[in-house]
């Protein structure tokens, strides 16, 4: 969640000019800010970072939430993990 400083979350309208801002300045190849979380988490997850902090990280009210919609399996893994 992106915050001012003071736990509480930005608007939406401050979000998109944060969005905007950023999109101005490099190339994005069609990147949208879901996929930059979803790759955070998979990547936390991966790197063997619990869910709960995870989760917290992400700012979810719950481990489901975080697991559900932005955790993906790396099928590039799954040989190694066996």
């Amino acid at each position: 969640m992106i915050s001012k400083g003071d736990d509480s979350p930005v608007s939406q309208v401050t979000y998109r000019r944060l969005w905007d801002s950023l999109k101005s300045h490099i190339e994005l190849y069609g990147m949208t800010a879901i996929n930059f979380r979803t790759t955070f988490a998979t990547m936390m997850v991966a790197s063997g970072v619990d869910i709960k902090t995870t989760q917290a990280l992400m700012g979810h009210s719950t481990p489901e939430m975080t697991l559900k919609v932005y955790v993906k399996k790396e099928e590039s893994r799954l040989p190694d993990t066996v």
